[in-house]
Order: C-alpha cells, then structure tokens, then sequence
C-alpha cells in the first residue's frame, strides 16, 4: 500500500492578513479571528478592506463571498472559488486554499 506525501507546516514568515467586506458584522469577525491568530502565530495580523492592493506576498485569509467580497469575486469570475449565497449555504463556512502562483493575482497584478 503506497502512504501519501508527508504533510509539511504551511511557511507563514512571510506575513498573513485578512480581507474583510465592509460590513461590521465581517469586520468584528474579521478582529476575532486576528486575535486568535495573533496568540497562535506570535506574528501581528493585519485586516484589509477586501478590496486591497497592498497584500503581495502574504497569506491571505478572505472573509466573504461573491456577494459582499470584491477580492472573492475576482476569483469567482475567473473559475478560482465558486463560493457564492446559494453554496455553502446560509450561515456556513468552507475554507479553501489556493497554491501560490496558481492564480494571477499571487504574484502582482493588482493585488
């Protein structure tokens, strides 16, 4: 029986950050989580309006979906994430991962 790759810690020395919608309800959320992440990680974490430019080279953790994320949407009309109101569903979350350099924006182009 052949055993899967190894599983490697993601490298995060070069920063995180979390995109928010506008509204309060994603922007405490977006703190809440910035707080957790900041006693796990030792490292300050820095929330962005979604719509930001200046995240080259970090991780991002995007809040949202089609609907209410500039930076979701993006994604959504070029096939990377198909998160939108209508799936996962009200009130649910799925998180997704996307590799660096996959997607046109990792490495300039706007964001």
């Amino acid at each position: 029986m052949a055993f899967s790759p190894p599983i490697h810690a993601t490298d995060l020395s070069s920063g995180v950050c979390i995109l928010s919608p506008p509204s309060a309800s994603y922007r405490a959320a977006a703190d809440r989580l910035r707080a957790v992440l900041e006693k796990i990680l030792f490292s300050s974490v820095e929330v962005l309006p979604d719509d930001a430019t200046n995240i080259r080279g970090r991780h991002v953790l995007a809040l949202g979906n089609l609907m209410d994320s500039a930076f979701l949407k993006t994604l959504y009309f070029r096939a990377y994430d198909l998160t939108d109101r209508a799936w996962p569903g009200r009130s649910s979350a799925w998180p997704r991962t996307l590799k660096a350099g996959v997607w046109p924006h990792s490495r300039g182009a706007g964001w």
